[in-house]
């Protein structure tokens, strides 16, 4: 079979799946770290994967074009992408999973003592060349349902102080013919709280936590679900409760991974070297009102509605336009529903009392290699007082250079500053913040970080990276129970009539007592089997002369 014939074979599977399948990656799935390494490659420049998830077939359609690049891969990113290729192998035209026997269109190892010893042996046995399996799977014409489980184990130190975290939950995977896709998970956490060690787990985000420990261990849960209705002409339509990621950086100032999944209503559209995506939510407020009898907290309406495009009609250089706003203490605005709408002068219809961010991104590929990308991000902006130190020059710029060279490795290096008061308002409930914890940038306003990121494909199952963090953060130089005290900004929930007018001219980058931490660390992460992944992790922290270090093992299982 000819080259020319291959390809054109694949193109064809492959935009005949693609239109049927809306499940979505989820938005820190590890592909994405694979196709962003191939597009500063240079081999596909036109990869849009800035607003986060995508959908399986979106991620199908990438694979498919590195396939057909596949001469330009080295050995071990080669296996990467047939690993990958087996994974979506629904979106790749083989109709029936292997799990799946002639004449029946469901499977679950659970079935019979039989299936039961068959599954547990595979798992053990080698590591397997198929499409991961699933505790139930259900095929049949163009729908589908897949039940998996998960766990971990995790055993963590800190100044050698040890502590354990298990986890556990499943996910529940639709789809309905072309055009509807439904999802579901949930996942509890358990761990022990030793003295010395009660920071938080990495996992938790900003996620609601038992008030009090019980037996010594603290737990939470958290869930994640959509509902979309998706057609080649109009696009998809979804209700979420789910992460997602805006930004073309690790460490995003306009939608990260900071925070705990909200609730919204989507409305996206795919367009040849393009895509525009449209946000209304709800998120979780402040200082609740607390019912002196029940104890019942009480919050504030709360809202966010966004909208984002995303370019790439020059393959070499990528655009992006994000629009923001928060607003609450009342029912949602009818105005803020239409998704085309600029939110800038709608706002002003609404007499201007809400809290309105805009964000410009680039992306340029001058040569093979190499990925020069920034943003910046405006809270507020004053023609005359640009490049001075008004107070209200609440910006954010970000700046960074990807390198990939032809071996399976990458070096991110990347700065990042937020000047004060940026996330920011006068009303309480418009600061740009769930949860008291903010949507963007993670250190929050008055900010300044250096990053860096080396990441190391060993082997396709065996992956590391080694990350260097330098951040300064600005705090208020005196407590609250001060007489003189007044807020610097360092902070996304405070309020900026607040401020001290002293500094109303001359507010610098960096405001207050600045607090300095530098973490530098490393992980591994082993794929024995497609079912059970190990990772090692060791960090050291350095803040303000106190130095911590931490180790973790984990196991991870997933079927």
């Amino acid at each position: 079979m000819n080259r020319t014939y291959k390809a054109t074979l694949l193109i064809l599977l492959t935009t005949i799946c693609l239109s049927a399948t809306g499940l979505h990656v989820p938005a820190n799935d590890p592909v994405y770290d694979f196709l962003d390494r191939m597009a500063v490659r240079g081999l596909i420049r036109e990869l849009l994967s800035d607003t986060r998830p995508l959908h399986r077939a979106k991620v199908a359609e990438y694979l498919s074009k590195l396939e057909n690049q596949k001469e330009h891969l080295d050995r071990i990113d080669k296996l990467v992408l047939k690993d990958y290729i087996v994974e979506y192998r629904s979106e790749f035209g083989q109709s029936r999973h292997p799990k799946l026997t002639e004449g029946t269109n469901h499977y679950t190892p659970l079935s019979s003592r039989e299936n039961f010893a068959k599954g547990i042996k595979e798992i053990f046995d080698k590591y397997s060349e198929e499409e991961p399996p699933h505790l139930f799977i259900y095929e049949k014409d163009k729908n589908l349902i897949w039940l998996d489980i998960d766990g971990r184990a995790r055993l963590e130190n800190k100044n050698g102080i040890f502590r354990i975290l298990g986890a556990g939950g499943m996910r529940l995977s639709t789809q309905l013919g072309d055009k509807l896709s439904l999802y579901m998970d949930a996942r509890g956490y358990l761990w022990n709280i030793p003295d010395g060690f009660t920071d938080f787990p990495g996992e938790i985000r900003n996620t609601y936590v038992q008030d009090e420990p019980t037996f010594g261990a603290q737990y939470f849960d958290k869930t994640e679900a959509y509902f979309q209705y998706s057609t080649p002409v109009a696009g998809t339509f979804s209700v979420n409760h789910e992460s997602i990621i805006w930004g073309n950086s690790p460490n995003s100032m306009i939608l990260s991974d900071n925070i705990a999944p909200f609730g919204f209503i989507q409305w996206q559209k795919d367009f040849d070297h393009a895509k525009y995506t449209f946000v209304h939510g709800s998120l979780l407020g402040i200082n609740p009102d607390i019912d002196a009898e029940t104890n019942i907290k009480s919050f504030p309406r709360k809202y966010f509605v966004g909208h984002r495009l995303e370019t790439a009609f020059v393959p070499s250089f990528h655009l992006a336009f994000t629009e923001m706003m928060i607003y609450g203490n009342r029912n949602f605005e009818f105005d803020y529903l239409l998704p085309v709408s600029l939110l800038h002068t709608m706002e002003h219809e609404q007499r201007d009392r809400d809290n309105n961010l805009m964000a410009f991104e680039f992306e340029w590929f001058p040569s093979a290699g190499i990925k020069l990308y920034g943003t910046l991000l405006l809270d507020e902006l004053k023609v005359t007082e640009i490049g001075k130190r008004w107070w209200a020059n609440k910006q954010g710029c970000q700046a960074g250079i990807h390198l990939s060279p032809r071996i399976p490795t990458e070096l991110i290096i990347e700065w990042t500053g937020v000047r004060p008061w940026t996330y920011t308002h006068k009303i309480t409930v418009n600061t740009y913040t769930h949860n008291g914890e903010c949507l963007g940038f993670y250190a929050g306003p008055n900010s300044q970080l250096w990053f860096v990121e080396n990441r190391w494909w060993f082997s396709h199952r065996l992956y590391g990276k080694i990350q260097y963090r330098g951040l300064k953060h600005g705090v208020d130089p005196l407590p609250v129970t001060d007489p003189a005290y007044y807020p610097v900004g360092g902070d996304a929930n405070q309020d900026y009539s607040q401020r001290n007018p002293k500094f109303d001219d001359q507010t610098k980058w960096l405001m207050g007592k600045i607090e300095t931490t530098q973490e530098l660390g490393f992980v591994l992460s082993y794929r024995w089997r497609k079912e059970i992944i190990f990772d090692l992790g060791a960090r050291v922290r350095e803040q303000d002369g106190q130095v911590d270090g931490f180790l973790s093992f984990q196991i991870r299982v997933d079927y």
